[in-house]
């Protein structure tokens, strides 16, 4: 008896997986194609077009892949989206319980074209809004495989793409929680990136938390914050933090850069009203706050306001400790400027107009304090422009320097410079650790000129030199080239001179460690 139960029971089972097989040659995929349209375009708030061809398995799961889907169309008549081919297995126990839970989802060379209109609106916030069964489908595993994304910008009239998009994601349900983790390259540069959501709340904002990590870049940085659509525009709004993206060996001898803050990201500009910026040990850091904004519109600009406190640049990189700022017989003030110059070509210039502004009561290079620095600065290609420069060197010298400084290939300043001391000596003493007696003889001393200085040239056109009683006018011009003594040429006119006094004054600025010789 029991024998003949399992035969029937096996027989039975025989039947139904050759059904299983058979099965989908007898479906009227013509009524599910129609019912998937129906239900995706319910889903998407966009009608959803399946120009391909269906094809089914139901076992070991039941499996369906549908070529050439495409999803909504664009004014021009192309669709938004489309997927080269679609599949999706899902387990047949959940649909009893009225869910369905879909465990493989795959997404071959899907291709997404977004439109910014030129009011700042985007073109697939409006229309019909997405009905999501919030409950009802779950997503253990979808797989996006070389996809694109071009996203058109008419308000500037720009193009981005994103390309070789791979992912994974999950989702608890439709409306979220998300994760998704994957690669992409935006314009070029490559990176890695992941998201994670929960799900949209009344207010219809959805919080969302992204990681995004160039390969290319020194830094990455993540967000946390509540995205929403209002007035069909996006608009991202959190906290952010930049972390290093460097070997760990480096970040622990360096110490490692912590920047975080508040940001408020739209297509028109990325705002952040505060941020926090610390650098070295995390024991004794130094630190800066500010603002900035970067406008991305159709008139880009930015602005960036720095306010810190005293910075010893030889503790926060390698630029301070190998640059020529010691104790040095030898040195002058433009080995001192040059050694600042190293520092200031490792910032990134922006290739857009704005402006910067730094605040900082006293930087240390070396043995150098300057203080009470104040920058204005504005992006110009390879430099800037220098709108307004102001620091106290030692000897209770002021610097005051407006021009435009070039920091590529063949580094250059041009424009004015004024350098009046109230302690000669202790200046003198600076620069070259030890002071001339001449020097010590004067009670002021500086001067003001037009200048154009680069490594090899250095020219004081307009020229005006006082050195204590003495006033000179005219020009100075030095040349020095590799293996070359340095050429001086002088063409000064005043009521009167003191020769050694201005002999010295002269080998401290243009930096020979003989003045003996300068002048002859």
């Amino acid at each position: 008896m029991l024998a003949r139960i399992l035969v029937t029971l096996g027989g039975l089972l025989v039947v139904a997986l050759f059904a299983a097989l058979i099965a989908p040659l007898f479906i009227d995929w013509t009524s599910f194609r129609n019912d998937f349209e129906r239900e995706a375009s319910r889903i998407m708030g966009k009608p959803v077009v399946v120009h391909g061809s269906v094809d089914a398995r139901l076992i070991p799961f039941p499996t369906v892949t549908l070529n050439d889907v495409r999803v909504g169309a664009s004014d021009g008549g192309a669709p938004l989206i489309q997927v080269a081919q679609f599949s999706m297995s899902a387990e047949l126990a959940p649909f009893l319980s009225g869910e369905a839970l879909i465990f493989d989802m795959r997404l071959d060379r899907p291709k997404a074209r977004l439109r910014l209109q030129p009011d700042g609106t985007l073109d697939w916030a409006r229309g019909s809004r997405a009905a999501i069964p919030a409950h009802t489908v779950i997503l253990e595993k979808v797989e996006i495989a070389d996809g694109e994304i071009e996203f058109v910008d008419e308000q500037t009239g720009r193009t981005r793409r994103v390309s070789d998009l791979s992912a994974d994601l999950s989702a608890r349900t439709l409306a979220g929680p998300w994760r998704v983790e994957g690669r992409a390259t935006l314009d070029g540069e490559a990176g890695s990136f992941s998201l994670s959501s929960n799900t949209v709340d009344e207010t219809g904002a959805l919080s969302l938390r992204a990681r995004l990590v160039p390969d290319e870049r020194p830094f990455g940085v993540e967000l946390d914050g509540d995205l929403k659509i209002v007035d069909f525009r996006a608009v991202y709004a959190g906290r952010f933090t930049l972390t290093e993206n460097r070997p760990a060996s480096e970040v622990k001898a360096d110490g490692a850069l912590r920047i975080n803050g508040e940001f408020q990201l739209t297509n028109e500009s990325i705002r952040v009203p505060e941020y926090h910026f610390e650098i070295g040990p995390p024991d004794d850091p130094y630190i800066v706050t500010g603002e900035a904004t970067l406008d991305t519109g159709k008139d880009q600009r930015f602005l960036l306001i720095a306010d810190g406190q005293q910075i010893d640049v030889s503790r926060i990189g390698n630029s301070g400790s190998s640059g020529k700022t010691g104790r040095d017989p030898a040195i002058s003030l433009r080995q001192r400027i040059d050694a600042m110059l190293a520092i200031a070509a490792d910032i990134p210039i922006p290739q857009v107009p704005g402006r910067a502004s730094l605040k900082l009561p006293a930087i240390v290079i070396g043995d150098t304090t300057v203080r009470d620095v104040r920058l204005d600065v504005r992006p110009d290609g390879a430099g800037w422009i220098v709108d307004n420069a102001v620091a106290l060197l030692p000897g209770r010298t002021q610097l005051e320097a407006k021009g435009r400084l070039n920091l590529k290939e063949q580094r250059s300043f041009r424009g004015d410079l004024v350098i009046a001391s109230n302690q000669p000596s202790g200046f003198a003493n600076w620069l070259a650790g030890s002071v001339d007696p001449a020097i010590r003889t004067l009670k002021t001393a500086g001067f003001s000129a037009t200048v154009n200085l680069t490594d090899t040239l250095q020219q004081f056109e307009n020229l005006e030199v006082a050195a204590g009683p003495a006033t000179l006018r005219g020009r100075i011009e030095r040349q020095s080239f590799a293996e070359q003594p340095p050429a001086l040429s002088l063409q000064l006119k005043g009521n009167r001179i003191d020769l050694e006094a201005l002999q010295a004054l002269a080998g401290l600025v243009a930096g020979d460690a003989s003045t003996g010789t300068l002048l002859q």
